[in-house]
């Protein structure tokens, strides 16, 4: 190693020190990303808890070299992972939660409701023992569970469960509002998870660790206030297929 490449002690202190304050606040976006996907009822992609593995074994060697050059090399690998860890975050929460919103998206703009009148029945019975339309007849959240537990109750098959959701949402749930609300939310996350895998093609990378979570929050919110004014959230985590 040349002298011209060695790195003082006083340097590669403070150089461990800024380095491990990026690690911090990758956990502190880990927990908040963690939060969503637990208020959605998705799991966590491995593929970040991976990168982020990863990225420690790179910031460990900071503390082994002794060679600029060589520290400068493991701080870009380890924070290339830090933000690789942080895009699977974000691309498949929306990933997951744009397809199963798109699932009703769809079941909305397509599905014919024909009278059937054994389902017919059992709504009809459903809204008046669940609690779970206000005065003016608009659904309220939790919906989802108390009609899957009145099915269960009146040992309605699974099948029977799904046909009963369907006409509950289409003729309780769906409008114009709703329809032009979520196609525009569709729209922007598909955008977003567009735009970081195009992105991570590129040689430009985010400032800093966080940058992309704070650039999704606003979304997140817009996502949570509509699934709760149309009580759409149960919906969304049980999928239909």
């Amino acid at each position: 190693m040349n002298s011209s490449d060695y790195i003082y002690d006083f340097i590669l202190e403070e150089t461990q020190a800024n380095n491990c304050e990026e690690i911090v606040n990758y956990l502190t976006i880990r927990e908040k990303w963690i939060g969503y996907y637990s208020e959605f009822g998705f799991a966590c992609p491995t593929t970040s808890d991976n990168n982020f593995r990863d990225s420690w074994f790179h910031y460990r060697k900071i503390y082994k070299e002794r060679s600029e050059n060589e520290i400068i090399r493991q701080i870009a690998n380890y924070e290339e992972h830090l933000q690789r860890a942080e895009r699977d975050l974000v691309v498949k929460f929306f990933q997951d939660v744009s397809s199963s919103l798109e699932k009703w998206y769809l079941y909305g703009l397509n599905l014919q409701l024909e009278p059937i009148g054994e389902y017919d029945q059992i709504i009809e019975l459903w809204k008046r023992e669940s609690g779970c339309f206000d005065n003016g007849d608009k659904i309220k959240n939790g919906w989802v569970r108390s009609l899957y537990l009145y099915c269960k109750n009146n040992k309605k098959t699974q099948d029977d469960f799904y046909n009963i959701v369907l006409h509950v949402f289409k003729a309780y749930i769906w409008n114009n509002e709703v329809k032009i609300t979520l196609q525009k939310l569709l729209h922007k996350m598909k955008n977003i998870v567009l735009k970081v895998r195009l992105g991570s093609s590129e040689i430009d990378r985010m400032d800093k660790v966080g940058q992309l979570t704070e650039q999704c929050v606003t979304l997140y919110e817009e996502l949570v206030e509509f699934c709760n004014k149309q009580a759409l959230k149960e919906a969304t985590i049980l999928g239909i297929e």
